[in-house]
């Protein structure tokens, strides 16, 4: 039934023979009579599925632009006419997409494919899931992708783009750049859908930037095609994001050449607490006011990017074309996690070879067929360089292929004969998409290859042998003599300037030599942050420039080679700067929040097993340890608690997956529940009965905890849950409990013991089903279960019986209250619990609701039984009357200011005998940001280390009146927002660790002069 058309083949020896395809009918019923021999017959249905990233449109139709340009794009040109290609130069499109799911379908991608390949596309199908006897199969999917890149280009991209530039607005994209595989799955053939767009661009989420792995198949696109490079950055980094992870961030994808920042596609909703995809920037962020750094840093790096180009030593050949021939599981309904061992080799050591390049220091760029087949060869004297576009390769690397086309195996033949270095990283090619498996042509080329003295290879288990192969031969742009140094570098030019980008991505300082290769004529430092252009001093030797650089942590630079410009006096005269004398200022500051009112709704909490109240725990001297860990003394919340069974996490997208737990009971309980958490949506039978779902069941990071109380029985019983996954990982987290008569409480939660199926036969949830054929699911592993964990939100809500988690019988809580405050606001029921200030026994009173507490109060300690409803807080304490206070400086937890995220001010009064020539004013460990006046004069800002800052203009003999304004993050905040139940996310990383978000002034402060 429902089968749109059946294609026939002839078996021999069980594998299919490719010459006896033929398509045997149209629409049910077929009827056909097989020829002698053996035969299989496959059925084929059309049917809408959701793509692999959701999408719920066919992009392989030409008529989806028709209805979308209209229905979005016109509607913005309405409304803002010319101001499309001028204030609005162009469209962000957050649009990862897909082609479709599996074996993906339209009419017009049927034409099509006749067209290009003069044949029934139906006539091959059975080749995208099985291996014929003649090999045919590489041929087939390699045309099925091909031509399902087309119709994806032709139906979706080709039409925005045109539309967008006719309004002089350029296209930015963002694909599916993470695996070979997914690339498969998603887009097709990559490169050449990002070649589609006027402006190239990935998306990089939280912090992937620091990994070199997603940028550089579009920055070969961009490099070749001479066109701008976007990166979304910080997508989703969630709110622990602090500036050194803003700065990382542009450190990191200046040096793989993008020049137009994306700070992350914003949600524009001032109540930060709500938004979806945290962290956001706004005035609400204390370094909202500082960001202007970052910024102008930002575009001073990629200002010189965008004028300039890649010099890259090393070309990779992309092996997208081995997964597109060895894709037969990503089309069969059960298999779609398991990729063939030979394309899982070939990302593996393909994504290896880009990280262990980039770390040390050698510039690469990428080709596909396309940009294979228009490469030149050019031989010089010393050398043989292979040309794409402008850009000279000295070596090519081949990762494992499978695959390759027979014209891009004749240019890589050539380049090799001529002398120009090829190394392979293991399997070379034997098949090719022009005629399939086992082509002669291409495997006598790689044999020609293979005897080439220029050839080299390499085993990919140890890819250092590769670093040391190629630094033997083609002597690197750049070369670092610090090991040891997590420096992010590239080398460009632009006409006679050569541009090095040096960056320090590590919380330490570096100090190298360096030698660059081409460098001559004048050196100079471009500090991105302050603009500034300086010579510096280098050795010119026979190798290249020598030069030593030091950078603080974080700092990024360009160095810049002008080889039309001759070396002035500092190349020859290295500068002796004198010894500076250091003064540390010690002693007390006057410090004081920049607040009216701190608000406090969690402290160190003690979850005792003790039967009686000790009061010694709230008197004793308090020590920190492993037993007193932070927790929200608010209960507008759940009560919450971590989970403890494993959970099931699974591959396959856009479908159901069934899962079922049997148990025997002795009685019926009195109680039950269980709590689930299922990616992406979740439907539960007990005992065959569906239970109504609430808010959360459709929801992938939350806990829905379900009342089974009516449905479980005495005897036999049974859980079904259905999860409908519909795009990246699947999961289901399932536990719960039950009280028996006798009091006694049993848990239920995944284990070994539940079964898990595709096919849901009927009767499936209920107990008399014969589960035979399920198969018992695999529990993933602790690692992978805390990560669900942490993405579920950490501690997932789940709610218990009062008397389940007995051991913890009372609760204990120690607070410091907000140094400089002098009042304290509480809500009545805290007047019923056992209070003590500084270990001695306090009386609240329920109708006033406020005391005034001591400046001097260091402490403030209570306890409440764990299940104590008349001590519960709805509220958060609050503390009032901020004054300043006389401390030295340090951490704000010390202070007491936990929850608080704004500004504190420091200020110090110094005297100097002198004036002295020039003075710094370094304030040594921050966090997380500072600006400095000196005598009401603002001396500077800073997001970043070091925390220098130039005050010698500001200075003066005499009194000085030091003023530092400290920031910290909203992450302290949120953590209000949290306790209180208002937080919609925490973002994808789940709830932080509080401990490492504390800020404050370190120190130590010190005056640096010159006399």
């Amino acid at each position: 039934e429902n089968v749109d058309f059946a294609v026939a083949a002839r078996l021999q020896h069980n594998k299919l023979i490719s010459s006896s395809l033929q398509v045997i009918g149209e629409k049910s019923p077929i009827e056909w009579t097989a020829p002698e021999g053996k035969w299989v017959v496959y059925t084929y249905s059309i049917q809408h599925h959701a793509g692999f990233d959701g999408g719920k449109v066919n992009y392989l139709d030409p008529r989806l632009a028709k209805v979308f340009i209209p229905l979005v794009h016109e509607q913005y040109a309405r409304h803002f006419g010319k101001k499309l290609g001028y204030s609005i130069p162009g469209c962000f499109v957050d649009n990862e997409g897909d082609f479709g799911w599996q074996m993906a379908w339209s009419d017009s991608l049927a034409s099509h494919y006749r067209k290009t390949y003069q044949r029934d596309i139906r006539l091959w199908l059975p080749l995208l899931t099985e291996k014929d006897a003649e090999g045919l199969y590489v041929k087939a999917r390699c045309n099925w992708y091909e031509a399902v890149t087309d119709m994806y280009i032709k139906s979706f991209f080709e039409p925005v783009v045109s539309w967008l530039a006719g309004h002089g607005m350029y296209y930015i994209s963002n694909l599916w750049e993470e695996s070979i595989q997914w690339q498969t799955q998603a887009m097709g053939d990559f490169m050449k859908v990002t070649r589609v767009a006027t402006m190239p661009g990935t998306d990089c989420l939280e912090m992937r930037s620091q990994d070199v792995h997603d940028f550089k198949e579009t920055q070969s696109v961009a490099e070749f095609e001479n066109r701008p490079f976007m990166s979304e950055i910080m997508g989703v980094a969630g709110w622990g994001q602090t500036p050194a992870m803003m700065k990382k961030n542009i450190n990191a994808i200046t040096a793989y050449g993008v020049d137009h920042v994306v700070p992350h596609g914003i949600n524009v909703n001032r109540r930060l607490e709500t938004i979806p995809y945290p962290a956001d920037w706004f005035t609400e962020n204390p370094y909202w006011n500082h960001l202007h750094l970052w910024t102008d840093f930002a575009r001073r790096a990629a200002f010189i990017t965008r004028q300039s180009s890649l010099v890259a030593d090393v070309l990779i050949v992309n092996p997208l074309e081995t997964a597109f021939a060895l894709s037969e599981n990503y089309f069969s309904d059960e298999h779609t996690t398991y990729w063939d061992p030979v394309v899982d080799e070939a990302n593996g050591v393909y994504s290896a070879t880009m990280r262990i390049l980039f770390r040390n220091h050698i510039d690469f760029l990428i080709a596909d067929k396309h940009y294979l087949m228009m490469s030149n060869i050019v031989k010089k004297t010393e050398r043989c360089l292979i040309s794409i576009k402008q850009h000279n390769f000295q070596a090519i690397i081949l990762p494992p292929l499978f695959v390759i086309s027979q014209e891009a195996a004749r240019k890589i033949v050539d380049f090799a004969r001529q002398g120009g270095m090829v190394v392979s990283l293991g399997r070379l090619p034997k098949a090719s998409p022009e005629k399939g498996d086992n082509d002669t042509t291409v495997m006598n080329l790689m044999n020609v290859l293979a005897h080439c003295p220029s050839f080299v290879s390499v085993n990919h288990s140890s890819l250092q042998t590769l670093i040391d192969v190629l630094q033997q031969k083609i002597h690197p742009a750049v070369t670092i003599e610090n090991k040891q140094a997590l420096l992010y570098t590239a080398s460009r030019k632009s006409g006679p300037l050569l541009f090095y980008w040096m960056a320090n991505n590590s919380d330490t300082a570096v100090n190298t030599s360096i030698l660059l290769r081409d460098g001559k004529g004048r050196l100079e430092k471009w500090d991105c942050e302050t603009g500034s252009i300086n010579e510096i001093p280098y050795e010119q030797t026979p190798a290249g420039a020598k030069t030593q650089i030091s950078l603080h942590p974080y700092e990024a630079f360009w160095l810049v080679c002008n080889t039309h410009q001759p070396a002035g006096p500092a190349s020859s005269s290295p500068v002796h700067p004198q010894t500076p004398a250091e003064r540390i200022i010690t002693g007390k500051w006057i410090i004081k929040p920049l607040c009216d009112t701190f608000y406090v709704s969690s402290a160190r909490a003690f979850f005792s097993r003790d039967r009686e109240l000790q009061e010694c725990r709230l008197t004793e001297p308090f020590s920190t340890d492993e037993k007193w860990q932070y927790a929200s003394f608010v209960y507008s919340r759940k009560t919450r608690y971590a989970w403890t069974t494993p959970m099931v996490v699974f591959r396959e997208t856009q479908k159901s997956k069934f899962f079922r737990y049997a148990f025997i009971l002795k009685e019926k309980p009195v109680r039950a529940a269980i709590n689930v958490c299922g990616d992406d949506d979740e439907k539960i039978w007990i005992n065959g009965q569906q239970i109504p779902g609430g808010k959360n069941t459709a929801a992938y990071n939350k806990t829905y905890a379900y009342d089974i109380t009516p449905y479980v029985q005495k005897g036999n019983n049974v859980i079904g849950i259905e999860i409908i996954n519909n795009g990246g990982l699947g999961t289901l987290m399932a536990e719960g409990w039950y009280e028996l008569p006798d009091g006694k409480i049993e848990l239920l939660g995944m284990n070994p013991a539940w079964k898990e199926s595709f096919k849901a036969a009927e009767g499936w949830n209920a107990t008399a089903f014969n589960d035979k054929g399920w198969k018992r699911v695999t529990l993933a592993s602790d690692e992978l279960c805390r990560e669900r964990r942490e993405l579920s939100e950490g501690l997932v809500e789940m709610k218990y019986p009062k008397d389940l988690k007995k051991e913890n019988q009372f609760i204990y809580f120690r607070l410091q209250p907000p140094a400089g405050t002098t009042k304290m606001i509480y809500e009545k029921n805290l007047s019923n619990a056992l209070v003590y200030f500084d270990g001695k026994k306090q009386i609240l009173s329920p109708e006033k609701n406020e005391i005034t507490i001591p400046a001097t109060l260091k402490e403030i300690a209570f306890a409440w039984p764990y299940d104590g409803e008349p001590y519960r807080l709805q509220q958060p304490i609050a503390f009032t009357a901020v004054s300043p206070v006389e401390k030295e400086p340090g951490s704000w937890y010390d202070d007491g200011y936990l929850q608080y995220t704004g500004y504190v001010l420091y200020e110090k009064k110094i005297v100097l005998n002198s004036k002295p020539a020039k003075t710094f004013l370094d304030l040594g460990k921050v966090k997380y940001m500072a600006e400095v006046w000196v005598n009401g004069k603002k001396a500077g800002e800073r997001l970043w280390e070091p925390f220098v800052f130039d005050v010698s203009a500001y200075i003066r003999q005499g009194e000085n009146l030091l003023s530092i304004k400290v920031g910290n993050l909203m992450v302290n905040r949120m953590w209000l927002y949290h306790d209180l139940g208002q937080l919609r996310t925490w973002g994808w990383k789940g709830t932080p660790h509080f401990e490492q978000y504390d800020a404050g002034l370190w120190g130590p402060v010190k005056l640096i002069t010159y006399p």
